[in-house]
């Protein structure tokens, strides 16, 4: 089992470096622009300067192709940044059809936050609100029958953006429903065009 858990430390430490080359290769092209300004995110980013209960979920919205996840990943270095965390981090999790959070590796010493990438319902959104807005509260996740796995986590003052397509499902309720449609619970970023210089 022991050797089991090195192997895939070691194939986890293989991803982190391959995608971290790529990006390099990625910035050295050129083809990593600066993003575009969007007032939004300048007033999401404020909100880790101040001292709140609860912070909103950022919803990034937009047609295929546009840059969301890697709007997403600039933000939350920003959200590091007014945090003080460096190097900027944060956790990435590909939800798409699932409605399983696992955020096991969340480490709140050097993550500035989350990015739910790819989230196929807005429902995942509301299913999780206690978890993911915010609140200094220790919450447990990877809860069993005997709890073996479960493992503590906070959302407080850390950034949870989530991106979507259009083709998600239930996307009017965050114009209809009560807390979806509330500003202080998601913020929304429409994207009309890439998000990127360029």
């Amino acid at each position: 089992r022991d050797a089991e858990e090195a192997l895939r430390d070691l194939r986890s430490l293989g991803v982190q470096r391959l995608v971290q080359g790529e990006l390099h290769r990625l910035r050295q092209t050129n083809e990593l622009k600066a993003p575009r300004h969007f007032p939004e995110v300048d007033a999401f980013v404020a909100l880790f300067e101040a001292v709140l209960w609860r912070r909103p979920v950022l919803v990034i919205l937009g047609a295929t192709n546009l840059g969301k996840s890697l709007l997403a990943a600039a933000i939350l270095e920003r959200v590091a940044k007014a945090l003080g965390i460096s190097p900027a981090a944060f956790l990435e999790v590909t939800v798409e059809g699932d409605g399983h959070l696992d955020l096991a590796d969340l480490d709140v010493e050097k993550h500035a936050g989350v990015l739910l990438d790819g989230v196929g319902d807005i429902l995942l959104l509301k299913k999780n609100r206690e978890t993911l807005q915010g609140r200094p509260k220790v919450l447990k996740g990877g809860r069993s029958q005997t709890m073996r796995y479960a493992y503590p986590f906070t959302f407080a003052r850390r950034a949870v953006i989530a991106t979507m397509d259009l083709s998600a499902a239930d996307l009017e309720l965050l114009r209809t429903d009560h807390w979806l449609s509330d500003p202080r619970n998601v913020s929304v970023l429409r994207l009309t065009q890439a998000a990127w210089l360029g």
